[in-house]
């Protein structure tokens, strides 16, 4: 029994100590142009979405964005934000 829940604690330190490098693994520059302005936003966000709050704007419906605000920012490094005129 003792080599049984020596196996399960090791197995619950291996994915916890996993999860705490991929987090940390997620942190980023990406380069968000917005209004023709360049500025790296260091983030953790998944989303361009995520990386446009994490960079301090809030999204309205007329705003556009390059890719879509729903697309998943891993693998990429540069977005673009054309905020609406009011």
């Amino acid at each position: 029994m003792p080599k049984n829940r020596l196996l399960t604690y090791l197995s619950i330190v291996l994915i916890l100590a996993g999860a705490v490098l991929t987090f940390f693994g997620l942190e980023r520059d990406v380069l968000l142009v917005v209004d023709g302005q360049i500025q790296t936003v260091h983030t953790r966000a998944l989303t361009l979405s995520g990386v446009i709050q994490d960079a301090g704007y809030t999204l309205t419906p007329e705003d556009r964005t390059i890719p879509n605000s729903a697309t998943w920012m891993i693998g990429r490094s540069t977005a673009r934000l054309d905020r609406a005129r009011h």
